[in-house]
């Protein structure tokens, strides 16, 4: 550092602590801090303790507003425990079983009702993962068990009548029994037992009993489904998301612990009593509460030095067993339940430093030193701006004025080469740039309009904007401007469109038009990027030219083409109905070759017609759960599966994606079709659906263990009408890979094979991520 500069902070420095008006501005700084730290402490306390008690009652009604989603889980288990007692196989096994094996009503056998209801059990399980057994148990013969259903991870398992056991030593049979018609039993929370001890790996249930009756009204049997508890209650706290840390308590003080990031901190219920170190925690200080008769409360207790807010509100859920209850306790620190008011705290320190700035700038505008040379700078600066003659700051001054008149000429010149810059850009833009005031009068008009529209700027700045556009757009236009003036509804701001432009010569053309709305010193402008669309739209023509004639294409091929094919059909037919037995051999022969050619030419035009539909269509896109779709397709297939006895496996997480839902059916139909169709003749299909995450887009696939393909042929594949066997080999037509591909394409997607001859086949496709744009309101 030089004298010279040294020099330079030494004079500013001097000013800065000797000047009169600095002596001005430190006594107005240390009163306004004063008075602000003063006003600002006891605001802060009032805010405080309304904050805190605004969410203290957030806290309790979030505990409140839990009630009704476990309030649903357990009446949807008294509900389908209902459901399932009056289902015809309950009865049919009461009266086969007090029959000698036979139902007297319609002669069903014992076996044949309780395989029915064994389906039905299979059935109720499968939409609910958190039902683990569902059970129908008679009440004689120390509760032998009639029929069970397991569920076996993501599928259910019928059990052996040889495998059943005798659950007549079980508490909740016992109670069951006890139950008049018509009642529902919950259990305890309990772990499971199979064959008189505890199930590994270790499951809480909760069981849901409801006994049945026979004709006599004398006890038979009893339902009882099993709810795995840990599931039910994730599958709860996932939809309640609560955003402190969440206990569930029983009247026996075992607990479930879910901290606020949703993780679970004990996979178990847990008791409090066999805690250690529990005379500072937040389960010290609530299980004497939950124990008293108060339906809830709320209290702030300081847990390891730290205050923290508690609230419990009890769930009753057994109406049978008024003492037997779920308590929700919410744990929160009280500071947490504070950062609204520590955000205002923040905002009132910057209220403080606002107030201290302003009047610090107050006295500055006060203090007599600084009224007339500021006076004289601000009057050289309007005349700068009107005129744009050079500016005459007085830079030569050496106090605070000079330091002013020094930055502001400074940032001026700045200014001039940013506005350069920007000028330069705007003109070297491709599309154009203009700017409209709100009446409509253009204010700025960049070189590519004048390319677009023929007029130079000097022709279109302080015109109105209505020049550039056809007559039947210039009173709307109108219209839109002064509606906005006056409701400020917004019909074209912010949303890009289509319009149509007038040049200069009076030709009429399309543009892509956005428009943008800014303030500059109050003043409303409204910006317009303009693009000439001329060529896209004569390219958008002729795809709908083709298209057009892909219709009529396809409507050719669906009457003109299939009327005659059903004659020659049709009176095929009649020949062979009357004259066919008075044939010889050989002109049978050519006869069935006719039948046979006309039939297949039928399934090729109707083919081909499927075809070029799949084009035709409209795209139809919206976000769908593609697992949903791939199951409704199984359903479909679920004859042809059954007959082949077909193991399917499905990836977990088949992910929601975004195209044509109908498509993407057909698309899976064919491929899973194709792997049931070309299965090997010695054994069962075996089908793979895998899914691959990929950075940009969805990688589905489908792989069998069947015949397989050559290497030669994989491209081959999806030609249309390509086939790689004999039609008395394999049916078809060969055309149902070529609309796979065809729809593939259609999602932007990519498909091909990968197969080894004996081994089996993979055919994999891609599926864009796309991001569902919404237009701005």
């Amino acid at each position: 550092m030089d004298r010279t500069q040294k020099a330079s902070i030494q004079n500013v420095l001097g000013r800065l602590f000797f000047s009169f008006s600095a002596k001005i501005l430190l006594l107005t700084c240390g009163i306004t801090v004063l008075t602000s730290l003063l006003i600002g402490s006891l605001y802060y306390k009032k805010v405080e303790k309304v904050i805190l008690q605004r969410e203290l009652d957030k806290l309790s009604f979030e505990a409140q507003t839990m009630q009704p989603q476990f309030r649903a889980a357990f009446d949807k288990l008294a509900t389908d425990v209902q459901v399932l007692s009056t289902l015809p196989p309950i009865q049919g096994i009461v009266r086969s079983r007090q029959n000698g094996g036979i139902d007297p009503l319609d002669g069903s056998t014992y076996e044949l009702w309780r395989k029915r209801l064994e389906m039905i059990f299979q059935s109720m399980m499968m939409p609910y993962p958190h039902y683990i057994q569902i059970r129908y148990i008679a009440a004689d013969e120390n509760g032998q068990e009639l029929v069970r259903v397991n569920r076996n991870g993501d599928k259910t398992e019928t059990v052996n009548p040889e495998d059943l056991q005798k659950k007549g030593e079980e508490p909740y049979f016992a109670a069951t029994k006890e139950m008049p018609p018509g009642s529902i039993y919950f259990s305890p929370i309990n772990l499971n037992r199979e064959h008189g001890k505890i199930q590994e790996p270790m499951t809480l249930v909760i069981r849901a009993a409801m006994p049945i009756y026979d004709d006599n009204n004398e006890i038979f049997g009893m339902i009882v489904v099993n709810s795995a508890f840990n599931q039910l209650m994730d599958g709860i706290i996932e939809k309640i998301n609560p955003n402190k840390d969440l206990f569930i308590v029983n009247e026996d003080g075992n607990y479930f612990s879910y901290k606020k990031n949703k993780t679970i901190e004990t996979s178990e219920m847990t008791s409090w009593k066999t805690k250690k170190n529990q005379d500072n925690d937040t389960r010290s200080h609530i299980l004497p509460k939950i124990s008293n008769d108060k339906l809830s409360e709320t209290t702030v207790e300081n847990i390891n030095g730290e205050e923290r807010v508690i609230h419990y509100h009890k769930f009753f859920f057994d109406p049978h067993h008024p003492d037997r209850f779920l308590a929700f306790v919410l744990d929160a620190p009280k500071s947490d339940l504070l950062q609204d008011a520590y955000k205002i705290r923040g905002f009132s320190i910057i209220l403080g430093i606002t107030l201290v700035a302003l009047a610090v700038i107050g006295s500055a505008i006060l203090s007599g030193a600084f009224r007339r040379p500021l006076k004289k700078m601000i009057q050289e600066i309007e005349e700068y701006e009107l005129s744009a003659k050079p500016l005459n700051l007085p830079v030569a001054r050496m106090d605070e004025i000079g330091e002013i008149a020094i930055s502001f000429q400074d940032m001026t010149e700045k200014l001039e080469r940013t506005n350069a810059r920007l000028q330069a850009i705007m003109d070297t833009a491709v599309d154009g740039l203009i700017t409209i005031d709100e009446y409509g009068t253009v204010q700025h008009y960049n070189r590519a309009c004048e390319d677009i529209f023929g007029y130079s700027a000097d022709e279109i700045i302080g015109q109105n904007v209505k020049i550039l556009m056809p007559p039947d757009y210039k009173s709307e236009h109108d219209n839109y401007l002064r509606n906005y003036r006056n409701t400020g509804e917004k019909k074209i701001i912010g949303i890009g469109r289509e319009v149509m432009g007038q040049r200069k010569d009076g030709s009429v053309f399309p543009l892509d038009l956005a428009v943008g709305e800014v303030m500059i010193q109050d003043q409303k402008l409204y910006s317009g990027i303009v693009r000439d669309i001329t060529e896209r739209k004569k390219a958008e023509d002729e795809i709908m030219r083709s298209n057009e004639e892909l219709e009529r294409f396809a409507y050719l091929a669906s009457h003109d083409l299939q009327e005659p094919l059903r004659m020659v059909r049709n009176f095929t037919d009649l020949l062979n109905e009357e004259y066919g037995k008075s044939l010889d051999p050989q002109a049978s022969k050519y006869m069935r070759f006719v039948i046979d050619s006309s039939a297949r030419m039928q399934a090729l035009v109707a083919d081909l017609l499927e075809y070029s539909r799949v084009g035709s269509e409209e795209t139809g896109f919206r976000l769908f759960d593609s697992r949903r779709h791939v199951d409704i397709v199984l359903n479909n297939l679920s004859d042809a599966i059954s007959e082949t006895q077909a193991e399917l496996i499905i990836d977990d997480g088949l992910p929601e994606i975004y195209a044509n839902p109908i498509r993407f059916s057909r698309l899976m139909q064919n491929l899973i079709g194709n792997a049931i169709k070309y299965r090997k003749s010695d054994g069962a299909p075996r089908i793979h659906i895998g899914i691959q995450e990929n950075a940009d887009e969805w990688q589905f696939s489908v792989e069998d263990n069947g015949i397989g393909i050559k290497k030669d042929y994989l491209e081959q594949i999806f030609v249309i009408f390509k086939r790689l066997h004999g039609k008395n080999e394999y049916t078809g037509t060969g055309i149902g890979l070529a609309i796979c591909k065809k729809i593939v394409e259609g999602f932007e997607g990519k498909i091909w094979a990968e197969s080894e001859p004996g081994i089996g086949t993979t055919f994999i496709f891609t599926v864009p991520k796309r991001e569902i744009k919404r237009k701005a309101a």
